[in-house]
């Protein structure tokens, strides 16, 4: 629950600092680092999404975002919105905590 805190904290503190996609994922404009460490932060998306076999393009259609969000999410160059992460979450069949959790 901790990392779920932090998202909707990241949106808050540095939505004037930072450029809105259209998918509800937040990149840094100018490549400071934030305060709370989120700029590359680690995440099993793309560990999850292989071990369900289904492809970067159906997840993308299935949350309603581009392949290219959910690449950059997969990087850690893009942290995306709580309801985003969410859904997510829910495509996967596993929650934000266990995505973006420790361990």
């Amino acid at each position: 629950m901790a990392y779920f805190l932090a998202f909707y904290l990241y949106g808050i503190a540095f939505e004037e600092n930072n450029k809105k996609c259209a998918a509800s994922c937040t990149f840094s404009t100018r490549g400071r680092k934030n305060v709370i460490g989120l700029r590359q932060m680690m995440n099993h998306v793309r560990e999850y999404r292989e071990y369900k076999g289904v492809s970067l393009r159906w997840l993308a259609r299935k949350v309603g975002c581009g392949a290219s969000t959910i690449s950059a999410i997969e990087r850690g160059k893009c942290v995306p919105s709580v309801y985003l992460a969410l859904r997510i979450a829910k495509a996967l069949g596993t929650s934000v905590d266990d995505l973006w959790g420790e361990g």
